[in-house]
């Protein structure tokens, strides 16, 4: 069986396995997305106007409570998901996951790409989706199962990932930040921690996480998570999650 014809077998059978509702429901982040952009006001900033929706998230150590003037950007968006591949991912349930989340975005004026990485020191970043890949195209993320083993450089591949967002231009930049949390080395976990609360923010960068399975970490690197410990919960965290991100 070849490359191609493997991950559209994979991608077609997960996909059958999710809800009709699920994809309905998910949609509502794209209207998030938009609704938030028109207001003219660009929020998760560290310095501006104090943005009482957010100023609870201080508990939380999250220092971004301000809000800036910004251009009216509708659907002038750009939208990076990053996806953790290593062994320790649920393979079934993250494809799931991702095959929602490209759903929002596809066949939108909201451009998005899907990147994965796993392994050591010598990995790479597999792009799952690209922006400009038709609709008709999406049977490539069933290309995560071939990805999917290893370890998790996520201290190298988060760099990776921010620096290809940041060339955007004249567009508002999200991350979605997929993975259970747990790098290669617990060192790592420090310096992710500072790209997402620090220098992604002021790169303009706004970023969420979200992970799915038994277990995560996934907090410790990036304040603003949720956790679905199943994919019946998927969709509600993932709303949940974008609400508090964004909103």
């Amino acid at each position: 069986m070849s490359y191609r014809e493997g991950a559209k077998r994979y991608f077609a059978k997960q996909k059958a396995l999710i809800p009709a509702g699920d994809f309905t429901k998910a949609a509502r982040l794209r209207s998030m997305l938009i609704a938030d952009s028109s207001r003219g006001a660009l929020r998760n900033q560290e310095s501006g106007r104090v943005d009482r929706g957010r100023l609870a998230n201080l508990v939380a150590g999250d220092p971004r409570v301000f809000k800036r003037k910004h251009p009216r950007q509708d659907t002038n968006t750009f939208v990076q998901i990053c996806v953790d591949a290593s062994g320790s991912m649920d393979t079934d349930l993250t494809t799931r996951s991702l095959i929602v989340l490209d759903s929002v975005f596809r066949g939108t004026q909201i451009k998005h790409e899907i990147l994965a990485w796993s392994g050591g020191s010598g990995f790479r970043l597999s792009q799952l989706r690209s922006p400009s890949d038709p609709p008709s195209k999406d049977w490539t993320i069933g290309a995560y199962a071939i990805a999917h083993g290893g370890g998790t450089p996520t201290a190298g591949a988060l760099p990776m990932c921010a620096s290809r967002l940041i060339e955007q231009r004249d567009c508002r930049k999200v991350m979605i930040f997929v993975s259970d949390g747990d790098p290669n080395f617990d060192q790592e976990v420090p310096e992710c921690r500072k790209i997402v609360t620090e220098v992604l923010p002021k790169c303009g960068v706004e970023v969420f996480g979200i992970s799915i399975g038994k277990e995560s970490k996934l907090k410790r690197i990036i304040p603003v998570c949720g956790h679905a410990k199943t994919f019946d919960d998927f969709t509600d965290v993932l709303l949940d999650t974008a609400k508090r991100a964004l909103l």
